[in-house]
């Protein structure tokens, strides 16, 4: 693969989703992936009208390199800067960052590469939020390497898929024009353009377990690889495809509260697709993830109920719906709540409710009780609207959340309680 399949294929890439943006930020350290991505995104970065800026950003790791070598990782990343200015890119920058990955990894009792990935995300998120583009130089080779080390830990199916050209993961955009590229392809790019690139004395070194498993790997066939990570890649989008056409009947009556689906197009998806809805829809509304006796319990019976987070079907008009529902009473009638209302963050303590027993304070109340914290927002409190400043709560409306409602006990209410027991 040369230099302009690689540049009109992050072109079409770009067309595709859509992506738009004057700001590009490529993660380099140095070495000759990350050499050649510079290289594509110049290319690519002259066809667009305006250019974009471009944004080197180097983490140090802080692994003890005799200063020889981190001299000369220095010189390579200023000839990068260099060639972007000499290419038109004046606004070109380099942003090096220093963290103590090593130290980062033994506190959260991780691996030393499982640490820096975590270092380089948040720094992306930093910098490419909201509107930028992070470019990664990730190749064929670490995808199949990441597949390896992945299986011998026992990842589940869903996390060998290889890197996509796009992710959106994080609130970013992030690109990796190498994704299907192996690694002598790259290096001999660089070699064949004069470009000069730095290697990692790490590369060498039997600590980390991708080296280790890098010499241990029998030849690679790359054609197979690249064909399997396409074919992968083909039916993530098939899927994905699939789940956008189900989605398109979900229509939202209450925003984060309520969905429904018609029942005559629910009954003719297969089983497969009407469990991806299930588990769509509830994390809409703020449900994670939904073990199998759940999903199961929902195909048989059509009914669902999960703490706050109910599937039932619903007649509503002459169409019958699949309605999925965070808390019961969703949609009150308007004369029903008539003074003011707040949430469970804006109450104060002197905030009361009249029970049975005497003055309550409300948020002491809510505490009591096992709800979660969104069940603990998701609960409205009527005040007494006579009083617009008041702290009488007349009613708690915790059927919002799964929970039940209480009223406020009036005081003859509470004298012929207190009557009864005397008798």
């Amino acid at each position: 693969m040369n230099l302009d399949a690689l540049s009109n294929n992050l072109t079409s890439v770009f067309t595709k989703h859509q992506l738009q943006s004057k700001d590009w930020f490529l993660f380099t350290s140095g070495g000759a992936d990350s050499t050649v991505s510079l290289l594509v995104l110049m290319q690519t970065a002259k066809v667009l009208s305006p250019p974009p800026s471009i944004t080197l950003v180097c983490v140090d790791h802080s692994i003890p390199y005799p200063e020889s070598v981190q001299e000369d990782r220095k010189s390579i990343l200023r000839e990068h800067l260099l060639l972007l200015k000499k290419n038109g890119f004046e606004e070109a920058q380099l942003i090096c960052y220093k963290r103590n990955v090593p130290r980062i990894a033994r506190m959260m009792k991780t691996s030393f590469e499982r640490a820096g990935s975590l270092v380089r995300r948040r720094l992306a998120c930093r910098l490419a939020s909201p509107n930028g583009i992070v470019f990664w130089g990730h190749n064929l080779n670490d995808w199949y390497e990441t597949l390896v080390l992945k299986i011998n830990r026992g990842a589940s199916p869903q996390a060998l898929a290889p890197f996509p050209f796009v992710t959106n993961e994080y609130g970013i955009n992030e690109v990796r024009p190498l994704a299907l590229t192996d690694r002598a392809s790259i290096r001999k790019l660089a070699e064949e353009n004069n470009l000069p690139w730095w290697e990692d004395p790490e590369n060498d070194s039997k600590k980390i377990r991708r080296v280790v498993l890098r010499s241990a790997l029998p030849i690679w066939n790359l054609d197979g690889i690249r064909q399997s990570a396409l074919l992968f890649l083909s039916e993530r989008e098939a899927r994905e495809n699939r789940i956008l056409k189900i989605l398109s009947l979900l229509q939202m009556v209450v925003p984060d509260r309520e969905f429904v689906y018609p029942l005559e197009k629910y009954l003719l998806l297969p089983e497969v697709d009407r469990e991806i809805l299930l588990g769509r829809a509830m994390r809409k509304l703020g449900l994670g993830v939904l073990n199998t006796s759940h999903r199961r319990i929902f195909l048989n019976k059509l009914f669902f109920r999960y703490g706050p987070f109910v599937a039932e079907i619903e007649k509503q008009g002459n169409i019958n719906f699949i309605v999925f529902r965070k808390g019961r009473s969703v949609c009150l009638p308007p004369t029903t709540i008539q003074g003011p209302t707040k949430r469970f963050n804006d109450l104060t303590k002197k905030d009361v409710i009249m029970l049975h027993y005497g003055h309550k304070s409300v948020r002491k109340l809510i505490n009591e009780q096992k709800l979660s914290i969104r069940q603990k927002n998701s609960i409205l409190f009527e005040f007494e609207h006579s009083h617009p400043h008041s702290h009488r709560v007349l009613r708690i409306w915790g059927s919002y959340c799964g929970w039940k409602d209480i009223s406020e006990v009036s005081q003859s209410e509470r004298r012929a309680k207190n009557e009864r027991r005397i008798e």
